[in-house]
């Protein structure tokens, strides 16, 4: 039988499909990266990497380095780099931590 606590570890997580190399290598286009709906941003340190919605621009995943006037978004990948984004708190409408990546999804077919 599972118990809570393993079953906590999957509460309010999602999956969102990666699109373009800015998160490589920890994640490529297409696979899932697996975000933790919440609702507070108490968990935004420098460094941290989340899916980032932006009104007006949509959702991003990005490496976050918050401050009290702007936040600067900054792509993962070294090797494609890309200007950081900078937005401002006040556009900012949801922020979730990256929790994981799927790397290959089960089949559908039952064999």
């Amino acid at each position: 039988s599972a118990s809570g606590g393993h079953l906590d570890l999957l509460k309010e997580v999602v999956g969102v499909r990666v699109a373009g190399a800015s998160l490589e290598p920890i994640a490529r286009d297409g696979q899932i990266a697996l975000i933790r709906k919440r609702e507070d941003r108490s968990f935004v340190g420098p460094h941290t990497l989340a899916c980032v919605d932006i009104d007006g621009a949509g959702a991003v995943i990005k490496r976050c380095y918050p401050a009290s006037t702007e936040w600067m978004l900054c792509s993962v990948n070294v090797n494609e780099p890309e200007e950081p984004m900078r937005v401002k708190p006040s556009s900012i409408l949801h922020v979730y931590p990256l929790v994981g990546v799927l790397f290959e999804l089960a089949s559908e077919e039952v064999s």
